[in-house]
């Protein structure tokens, strides 16, 4: 299949999603035939969504209207999609809309961001939710949830409040002037039983 997304928007994503398990062995985290654990990062988690979102978001075919997998657009293998979006969706679901979106768009920078370029970031993600999240429904910014957090972000002020709250509840961090998203991971116990 020929992905409608451009050859630098599948070179991010497909970095961004073999960056999300960790690397190395790790004693704690074993696939077994039965099941096992694993476990994900979620600041590349996050990553790896900003990163197929702006992808998505300059798809001009309605490619996500389920007549094609989300992990052929994204050029991705379907167990990774699957495993890190699964094991994800509960995170983002238990999130308020706005700090989810604020973290997504927090982790597309390595260095972090100020206030104003997180608050500029934020704008420009967040413009034409409704379009938007036609399109990026499958990693968690539905069209709901994406008018949710603009709906909030026009309301909240200061700005300062949503990088407080985001602080607050451990979601990011500072890095000098500038902010980040706090490195977490994510253990995920997969059981099989007849």
């Amino acid at each position: 299949m020929n992905s409608p997304l451009s050859d630098a928007d599948l070179r991010a994503i497909k970095t961004s999603w073999n960056n999300v398990f960790p690397k190395g062995p790790d004693p704690n985290v074993q696939m077994f035939g039965r099941g096992g654990n694993f476990r994900f990062g979620v600041g590349p988690a996050l990553k790896a969504m900003y990163n197929a979102a702006k992808g998505v978001f300059n798809v001009n075919k309605a490619v996500l209207a389920g007549q094609i997998m989300p992990w052929e657009v994204l050029e991705i293998a379907e167990n990774t999609y699957s495993a890190v979006t699964n094991a994800f969706k509960a995170v983002y679901e238990s999130m308020d809309p706005l700090h989810f979106v604020a973290c997504v768009v927090l982790s597309g920078s390595k260095a972090g961001l100020t206030e104003t370029e997180l608050q500029t970031e934020l704008k420009t993600f967040l413009a034409n939710p409704e379009k938007k999240g036609q399109r990026a429904w499958f990693l968690g910014l539905s069209k709901a949830r994406m008018v949710a957090a603009k709906t909030k972000l026009d309301t909240t002020v200061p700005f300062t409040a949503l990088i407080e709250q985001l602080h607050k509840a451990k979601w990011v961090k500072p890095a000098g002037k500038r902010w980040k998203v706090v490195e977490k991971n994510i253990d995920w116990n997969v059981s099989l039983v007849d």
